[in-house]
This record gives C-alpha cells, sequence and structure tokens, in this order.
C-alpha cells in the first residue's frame, strides 16, 4: 500500500493529468488534489483508497516537481516584485492557511472568505483566485506567489525575426533611411559557420576581423561588366551585406572555448594551459611516501668550472616531492642535459641521510630541519628518463610503480612544477649569473658575463632553499580534520612528522648496495684474454687475476657477464656474480688512459667517428695497395729481364758471390759526410749488361784466388 502525503505530485497515465494533495483527512480515506499545468482552479475531492489501487494497476506514478527554479530567482527580486509578493501574501494568510482546511476547499465557504477579504484588502476578485492557484499548485509556500517573469520573453531561444530590423540603428540610416540594414538570416548564419570553421579554426591564428573581410571578399560581391567588357568582381551595397558587430555577435553567441582554443592551439596547448582544472593531488595521496613526483628543468643561472673559471652554461635541477605533504624529499644538479642517471641520483638522495648529505657542502642541520624520506609506493614522473626499459629494475626489484604523464603536461606533476618556482623565485634575487627577461633583447644585460658560481657553491644555494621551503607555510593546503585536531600547521615537515606517526607504511628502506645496483644501468661485458670488455675498452679486477679469468678466456674462449655501470664516468663498472653472490668493482686498465674520466655517450661517439674515419679512407688505402702492386709488378719484370740465358751459373760460387755484392753494396750504402759524387753512367744495353756482368764475375774471381794463394 501506497501513502499518501500532503504535497505529493502524482500522475494519472491514462490522461496525463497532474495533481497535488492539499489535505487528507485524518481517517486517511479522501484527500483534496489540485491540477497542476492549468491556469485556472481545479480542485477535486479523491478516495484514498481509489488513488491506492490505481497505483497498483500502475495507473499513477508519482511526479517530483522541482520548486527551486522559483526559489533561485526569488533571491534576485526587485523590490517592486517584493511588495507584490507581499501583498499576494496578505491575501493568502486570511483565507488559505491550515487553520481553514478543509472549509477553503468547499466551493460555497471560499466564496464568502474571498468576498471577505475584498472588501477588507480592496482587491479584485480574479487577482484572489489567482493568487490561491498560485499558492495551491506551488506547493503551498510562499515563494510560490513570487513573480512568474522568468517564464517570460523566451530567454535563450532562436528569435524568428522578420524583415523589420532590429537592434540600434547605423549613422548611416539617419541621413538615408532606407540603408538601415538587414537582420542575420539563416542564410548568413550558415555562411558564418562555414568560414570560422575553415579560416578561424585552424594554427594560422587569423583574427575574426580578418575571417569576416575574407568573408564579404568571397560570399558578398556580384560578377559585373566594366566599361571595356571585362569581367569584374564587385562588392554589392555595404546595408546590405553582414556588419562585423553581427559576425561578432553569432559568434560569441555560440562560441565553444575549448573547440577554438584546440582548434587554433592545438590539444597540447589547451591540456596544458586552458583545461579546467578538477581535482587536488593531494586527495589521492594516503599520506607520506605514497606518491612522489620527479621532474627536471634547466636552471636559469650560468654556472663556472671549478678548475678553470670558464662558463660551463646552465646547470640541470632535479626535484623530487611527496604530494601529500608537498615536502621535497629530494635534489640533484647536474651539469649535462636530463638523463635517466639524473633521475635515479635524484632518487637515492630521497634515501639519503640529509644530515650527512649537508655536510658534504659545509651545511650543517638537524635532522627534524630534513627529515630522511625512503623509497615510495609509486613515483609520477613524464615520458622522459624515466620511460622504455631503464627503469624495469626500479619496478620488479625495489616494487615502485611507475606513473608516467604526458610530455609538456606540468599541471600533471603539479607538486613538483610548483617546487621550481617556489625554489627559483627565493634564490634569484641572490644569485649572479641569472637570466632576466630582456636576456637576448637588444640592451639587455648578458647573463653569461656575470656567472660567478661553481656547481658546488650553486647547490649550497639550492640546499639552503629546499630546506627553507620545508620548514614554510604552504598556503591552501587542505589540512584534515585529524591535523587540525592535533595542531598541525601547513608546514611541510609538520606534515611529513604527523603523517609518518599517523599514516605509515608507505615508505619502504632497502640497503645502500641493493639500492645502487638497481638503479645503476644494466649492460653486458665479455672476459678476454686481455680483461673485461665492454664498449672496446679493458677493465681489470683483482679477483679475475687470482681466479684466472684472464688465462681461461685464452684457451677456453670468452665468455659473457652482467655488469652494471654509471653512464655519466666509465672508469668502474661493477661485475655481477650471480654464482657468488657478490658484484665485482673493475677498474679500467692503464692502457686505456685516453678513454679516462669519459662518459659513455663520449667513448661510443669516439668509436663510432674512429669507424666513420676508417670507412673513409677506404679509397685512400686502396690507392696506396694499387701502387704498391704496380711497383712490384714492374720491378719482378725488370729482374726477368735481366736474368742470365745461362741458367747454370747461378747455381756456383754462391759463398763468393755474396762476399763480392756485400762488399761492393756495402761501399755505397755506407755513411758518408759530405755531398758523395755520382757518376754519370750511360744504360747499357742489354746483351751489353749480360756481357760486362760475366766479365766482372771473373775478374772478381780471379782476384780472390789470387789474394788466398799469396796468402798461403
Amino acid at each position: 500500500m501506497q501513502f499518501f502525503k500532503v504535497n505529493d505530485v502524482y500522475e494519472l497515465t491514462e490522461t496525463k493529468v497532474k495533481e497535488r494533495i492539499l489535505w487528507v483527512d485524518a481517517e486517511y480515506t479522501q484527500c483534496y488534489t489540485i491540477e497542476l499545468n492549468i491556469e485556472r482552479l481545479n480542485l477535486h475531492l479523491r478516495d484514498i483508497k481509489e488513488l491506492d489501487d490505481k497505483f497498483d494497476s500502475r495507473k499513477l506514478i508519482f511526479s517530483i516537481e522541482d520548486d527551486i527554479v522559483k526559489y533561485l530567482n526569488s533571491i534576485d527580486m526587485s523590490e517592486c516584485q517584493k511588495d507584490l509578493l507581499e501583498k499576494s501574501w496578505q491575501v493568502i494568510k486570511r483565507i488559505a492557511l491550515t487553520y481553514n482546511e478543509p472549509d477553503i476547499f468547499n466551493e460555497k465557504t471560499r466564496s464568502e472568505l474571498i468576498k471577505k477579504v475584498i472588501n477588507e484588502l480592496h482587491i479584485c476578485k480574479a487577482s484572489v483566485y489567482k493568487y490561491l492557484r498560485q499558492y495551491w499548485q506551488g506547493g503551498k509556500i510562499k515563494i510560490a506567489l513570487a513573480s512568474e517573469l522568468y517564464k517570460c520573453g523566451g530567454k535563450g531561444k532562436e528569435k524568428n525575426l522578420g524583415t523589420q530590423k532590429v537592434g540600434r540603428k547605423n549613422y548611416l540610416s539617419y541621413v538615408e533611411p532606407d540603408k538601415v540594414g538587414r537582420n542575420v538570416s539563416s542564410e548568413w548564419k550558415d555562411i558564418f559557420k562555414a568560414y570560422i570553421k575553415k579560416y578561424y579554426f585552424n594554427h594560422k591564428e587569423t583574427s575574426l576581423q580578418k575571417v569576416y573581410k575574407i568573408m564579404l571578399a568571397e560570399e558578398f560581391g556580384k560578377k559585373c561588366i566594366n566599361d571595356n567588357g571585362e569581367l569584374i568582381f564587385k562588392t554589392i551595397p555595404a546595408h546590405e551585406c553582414p556588419t562585423f558587430s553581427q559576425f561578432r555577435y553569432w559568434y560569441y553567441k555560440r562560441r565553444n572555448i575549448e573547440k577554438e582554443i584546440i582548434g587554433r592551439k592545438g590539444e597540447k596547448e589547451y591540456k596544458l594551459n586552458n583545461s579546467p582544472l578538477l581535482s587536488n593531488a593531494k586527495y589521492h595521496a594516503f599520506g607520506p611516501g605514497y606518491i612522489y613526483e620527479i621532474d627536471s628543468t634547466p636552471y636559469p643561472v650560468y654556472l663556472l668550472n671549478r678548475i678553470k673559471s670558464e662558463n660551463i652554461g646552465r646547470p640541470i635541477v632535479y626535484h623530487v616531492s611527496d604530494v601529500f605533504t608537498t615536502e621535497i624529499v629530494g635534489v640533484y644538479i647536474g651539469t649535462g642535459n636530463a638523463c635517466y642517471e639524473g633521475a635515479v641520483s635524484a632518487l637515492y638522495n630521497c634515501t639519503e641521510n640529509k644530515v650527512e648529505f649537508c655536510e658534504k657542502y659545509g651545511i650543517k642541520i638537524g635532522y627534524n630541519d630534513w627529515p630522511t624520506g625512503g623509497l615510495p609506493n609509486s613515483l609520477r614522473a613524464d615520458r622522459g628518463e624515466l620511460a622504455g626499459k631503464l627503469p624495469e629494475k626500479i619496478v620488479s626489484n625495489l616494487g615502485i610503480s611507475i606513473e608516467t604523464t604526458a610530455s609538456f603536461m606540468g599541471k600533471s606533476k603539479g607538486t613538483v612544477e610548483g617546487s621550481f618556482n617556489i625554489i627559483q623565485s627565493t634564490l634569484k634575487p641572490y644569485l649572479n649569473g641569472v637570466i632576466e627577461r630582456d636576456f637576448r633583447k637588444r640592451g639587455g644585460s648578458d647573463a653569461r658575463k656575470h656567472a660567478a658560481m661553481t656547481i658546488y657553491e650553486f647547490t649550497r644555494h639550492v640546499i639552503n632553499a629546499v630546506i627553507l621551503h620545508n620548514k614554510s607555510i604552504i598556503g591552501n593546503y587542505p589540512l584534515t580534520q585529524e591535523m587540525i585536531n592535533d595542531g598541525v600547521r601547513s608546514i611541510p615537515n609538520e606534515i611529513w612528522n604527523w603523517g609518518i606517526k599517523n599514516i605509515s607504511g608507505n615508505l619502504r628502506t632497502v640497503s645502500d648496495t641493493y639500492l645502487k645496483l638497481n638503479l645503476l644501468r644494466d649492460g653486458v661485458a665479455k672476459v678476454t684474454e686481455k680483461g673485461i670488455e665492454f664498449v672496446g675498452r679493458i677493465f681489470r679486477c683483482d679477483i679475475g687475476t687470482v681466479e684466472n679469468w684472464y688465462p681461461k678466456a685464452r684457451n677456453s674462449g670468452y665468455w659473457n657477464v652482467n655488469i652494471r655501470y654509471d653512464s655519466r664516468n666509465l672508469n668502474i663498472i661493477y661485475v655481477i656474480d650471480s654464482k657468488g653472490n657478490r658484484f665485482i668493482t673493475c677498474y679500467l686498465s692503464a692502457e686505456e688512459n685516453l678513454y679516462r674520466d669519459k662518459t659513455y655517450e663520449e667513448i661510443t661517439a669516439y668509436l663510432n667517428d674512429m669507424k666513420v674515419e676508417l670507412q673513409s679512407l677506404r679509397d685512400y688505402q686502396n690507392q696506396c695497395y694499387l701502387d704498391f702492386h704496380q711497383n712490384e709488378k714492374d720491378n719482378v719484370q725488370n729482374a726477368n729481364d735481366l736474368n742470365l740465358s745461362n741458367k747454370d751459373v747461378l747455381t756456383r760460387n754462391i759463398k763468393e758471390n755474396r762476399k763480392i755484392e756485400n762488399e761492393v753494396y756495402g761501399k755505397e750504402q755506407a755513411i758518408t759526410l759530405g755531398e758523395r759524387k755520382e757518376e754519370i753512367i750511360e744504360n747499357p744495353t742489354k746483351d751489353q749488361q749480360n756481357t760486362n756482368l760475366k766479365i766482372n764475375i771473373f775478374n772478381k774471381i780471379k782476384s780472390i784466388r789470387k789474394e788466398r794463394n799469396n796468402a798461403g
């Protein structure tokens, strides 16, 4: 059984008539209702059981009437409307309040009460009936008597304009009334829409005024023949064309800001600078260490080299911020570009003892000045340093999930992006070499000439600013009721300490060595007879010597080993020995001094350059060998031409012949001071050469035998 109450609204499904219950008798058998959505007073006496049966048979359904519209419009009522409301309420108070129910619902009694109030207030009968209808149809509340002017005028609806020009007249019409202009027609609207889409919603960012001029030139012209018989285009009279005001009004009336910005500047620009901010990241972080945000930025200051005092450009600064507390839990300052090593160095700094870390830079702090963090549950970064396969060990071995955001979407990492702005604004008045707004403009200051800090000194400045931020009040921080009860102020350090005590379980720690091995890059090296080879360079370790790795490699062949390395300096690599559950430190060998203190990128770039250079020298090498080969062929051919016809003589007296040749050739090759006088000898013919050779050999042999006989 359905329970019917006063002010309930129901609809009779068969007739689509809506009625409101005005009164229910004490026995719950009958009720008075008033028909809604009509302009006359139409009351009914209904049987409750009959209404209940209709409800069970689904011939009656309940409806909800929203009276909030009248209430909202009553807030901004004028004084005149308020006076009318009070006047009508005075009528209702005299005849229609509960003390007159149910008699007021009887037509005869109601008529007598109305006559009485007419005489008292000097008001017409129609007005009294109007007030009664509004009061009962509106739910028997005072605001139901409020004026319904908000329904007038058709606000927000398209008007069907005729030929009569609407709006303010143009100045020309005062002189020439027939040139008053035209209303915007549906045909014009279609033209407006087409030209807005074609010329306004594109990346050329054409102004609305320019689009209007293009539209006039293309759509509001006519072809005609000039005095020379040529076909030309001529604009139609201005009063027959849409004005720029009409064009602009039509556009802004239907303007879609999201569509406009995306069409003119792109979706990325809209999401970055113009999309709504409908959430707060702090409500999605459930305590310290639940989510860290990491990002890097080139800091707008120039630094000096620590050795030569030469300008080294701008540093790269990494921040790691805790979303829940806005605490900066880790920093890293480098001189290169943004890279994986910089990101993991900042992540490692989150776990470092901050007292010891600050001592490296000559800064003394207490533990509460910068509490030591830990590893988070989740790390939020953009698709840069921590994208791809590099962070797989961070996910699998350290248990940190990585959330990647869209590139150049600073609002996706609002906490860490805000920390950059805070630190930069804090340090800017105290630093030399800071890039100003007029940098690179004519007459502007050159920040490079004012550089005065090394990276060590700049790091000290950053650390001091971070400590200040962590101890400062954060405006508009959404403190929880529990924080307020415990007297927590909106200071990152206090929120951090409160969260550690009350919302623990998010931060985690691992051993320092285990953490470093999982943050370093992976690589594969091979053990050879020379040592451990990686990127073409040789590394050695004492364990390899003791365990005879290198002789084994020479006799049994090389084998691969897994390593860890920091690409910023390849003086050291770490071999992972899974069998011995250890890591082995290997150092760059002495003969590789050329590559000492070089980065992985520098070494690989040099090796690639060498390969390119060798390839470029192939033509030179081929030409050299071709010249050598041709000379050798000529020499062999000349020697063959000088051979004796009698081959037997070549097999006799070889020792004596060598001695003779040695004496002759030795005199020719002897080292002498001064210039040697050369005899000019004419080239003999081939027959002469053979004859002279025989004579010389014969004379030489004869003289040698004579010397032996004399000696004997």
